[in-house]
């Protein structure tokens, strides 16, 4: 489908038929559906709105008409007898549910879809695209069960026709991410192939397959997008907490960018879980620009949370609501009260943090003592001694400019703090944002 203006994706699910086990249009029933499925159930959307807004989708499959649409290919190349197939939601054992990422529906392929000899190869083959301009991009959506398992798909593309042997250029090859029922958006330039009216294609390819094996779970795909838009991207987008002591948060550092042609306003970040927090909900990102926001955890001492996410919003077209998936190592919690005395020497966490330019670290040593306090990067190498000398017992303050050893300033990111003095030598970590 070939879009005269740019698209806002909205979508509005009704009409919900339950608990139809795996039922598709003309009554096929795929062979080997059952493990880990519970019951598929099909779902009605009417069309998606057009409005004005930034960017430009020149062309898009969203697959909201019959499935495949004309001049798709869905290839089983390894033999097996079982390839990709259509589905509008398939709801899991384990609890998760996949609805498509827009449309009515979207692709869908199984771990247990290979051959005899253990080989995954299937092919999704789109038709002839519209003319490539210079600075388009291939967008599309993917997920997967579990991030764990190394499904991989390869993106081709062709620049004559939709023959397999004709996918000779590689536009990109990636681990799917999990967790199940998300989804992720891949991106590839199209800017090389200007000028050409090229075919693309999936591969979903393993040696190493099948039921038994660590290697292929059930993955997905969706709604295939060509043209120039505001790009939001975040890293990571699955963050993990170390375990935390009541009364303590733990920082980590999430960088979100803007990788499109277009200016990029971030409305509002939403947490599922008031343990989680961001240091701001609003941000505009210019073009090929990025910014560093730091996220914290602080668990509760009732009942530490173990999982999250948040929930960042734009006004990207295509990927209004982005999601990361966050989790807490261990409990979440320590046995380590808040009120637990302080030890002969102490380190407190730096204030401001995050900081820019500037912070402060305390300390307090509890008799005359040798002294060292260093800053490292994350690789561990010294940036710079603030102290180095005898000090006397009380307590310490320490102020940091955010300058190395020869004075020139460091770049944002995540940083080390460690205080050596006798015996005791602690460390802890601080988050600098430019």
């Amino acid at each position: 489908m070939i879009c005269k203006r740019p698209v806002w994706v909205l979508m509005i699910w009704s009409l919900m038929l339950m608990g139809v086990a795996w039922s598709q249009p003309g009554g096929k029933s795929p062979a080997g559906e059952r493990l880990d499925i519970r019951s598929e159930a099909y779902e009605w959307a009417p069309p998606r709105g057009q409005i004005e807004t930034l960017g430009e989708i020149r062309w898009e499959e969203a697959f909201d008409s019959l499935f495949p649409p004309d001049d798709w290919q869905l290839i089983d190349n390894d033999g097996s007898g079982s390839g990709w197939g259509y589905r509008t939601r398939v709801d899991f054992v384990s609890g998760f549910t996949i609805l498509p990422e827009a449309g009515r529906w979207f692709l869908f392929s199984r771990f247990d879809h290979a051959n005899s000899q253990g080989q995954i190869d299937e092919w999704v083959i789109s038709p002839r695209l519209p003319a490539i301009l210079s600075n388009d991009y291939l967008y599309f959506y993917a997920g997967a069960v579990d991030g764990q398992y190394p499904d991989s798909f390869y993106v081709y593309l062709s620049t004559s026709d939709s023959s397999l042997s004709s996918f000779n250029n590689l536009l990109g090859a990636f681990r799917v991410s999990g967790p199940g029922g998300s989804w992720h958006r891949y991106r590839f330039d199209m800017t090389p192939y200007a000028g050409t009216e090229p075919f693309v294609a999936v591969n979903y390819y393993h040696e190493q397959g099948g039921p038994g094996s660590p290697n292929s779970d059930n993955v997905w795909l969706d709604h295939f997008i060509i043209g120039e838009l505001p790009d939001i991207f975040v890293t990571p987008d699955t963050v993990v907490f170390d375990t935390v002591a009541y009364g303590f948060a733990d920082t980590l550092l999430l960088t979100l960018g803007n990788v499109g042609v277009d200016t990029l306003e971030v409305n509002n970040i939403v947490s599922s879980n008031p343990q989680f927090s961001v240091d701001t909900t609003r941000l505009v990102l210019p073009p090929n620009d990025d910014k560093h926001l730091a996220i914290y955890y602080t668990p509760d001492s009732l009942n530490p949370a173990q999982i999250g996410t948040f929930r960042i919003f734009s006004d990207d077209i295509v990927q209004e609501v982005l999601t990361v998936y966050l989790s807490v190592l261990g409990s979440g919690l320590t046995g380590i009260p808040a009120a637990a005395p302080p030890a002969q020497f102490t380190l407190a966490q730096n204030y401001p943090n995050p900081f820019n330019p500037e912070t402060v670290i305390s300390y307090q040593l509890s008799v005359v003592e040798e002294v060292e306090l260093s800053i490292y990067n994350v690789l561990g190498q010294r940036i710079i001694t603030l102290v180095d000398g005898r000090q006397e017992a009380g307590e310490h303050r320490v102020r940091w400019d955010g300058r190395d050893q020869e004075g020139r300033m460091v770049s944002s990111g995540i940083y080390y703090y460690r205080l050596t003095a006798g015996g005791f030598s602690e460390s802890r970590k601080m988050i600098l944002l430019r």
